[in-house]
């Protein structure tokens, strides 16, 4: 399942939604789900990425993991707090274009470290729950 068509996407959804009528207290659910999600997959990407043995494999890609996976929520709160339309949707792309290189380096990490691959797996299920929306 491709991150740009699940949880992110949501995101942008939210912005639309807004046009379509929804109730503030909608629009705010939906806007502090997704920063609380995008929060707890900080912290699980934290811990996987300090789980992780030292060398300089796990060093290098883990490094690209944790700064891909914890700037989608720092991103998304940004989004949350622009002043224009057109800026919004600029920040929610960042959003997506991180959480696909977030996906990149797991990708890199499953190849180059396949002994973790439970830890991995971990991981994968906690990544999908925060995709779903």
């Amino acid at each position: 399942m491709q991150i740009a068509e699940c949880g992110i996407k949501g995101a942008r959804e939210t912005s639309q939604n807004i046009a379509f009528g929804y109730s503030a207290t909608q629009n705010f659910q939906m806007k502090n789900d997704l920063e609380i999600r995008t929060k707890k997959f900080e912290l699980v990407v934290i811990d996987l990425v300090s789980k992780l043995r030292k060398n300089k494999v796990a060093d290098v890609i883990g490094y690209q993991l944790l700064r891909s996976g914890t700037s989608i929520g720092a991103n998304y709160r940004e989004a949350g707090r622009t002043l224009s339309h057109d800026d919004f949707i600029h920040k929610i792309g960042i959003c997506e274009k991180e959480a696909t290189e977030t996906e990149y380096w797991l990708s890199c990490w499953l190849k180059a470290a396949p002994s973790t691959q439970t830890l991995t797996n971990t991981f994968a299920l906690k990544w999908a729950n925060f995709l779903r929306f």
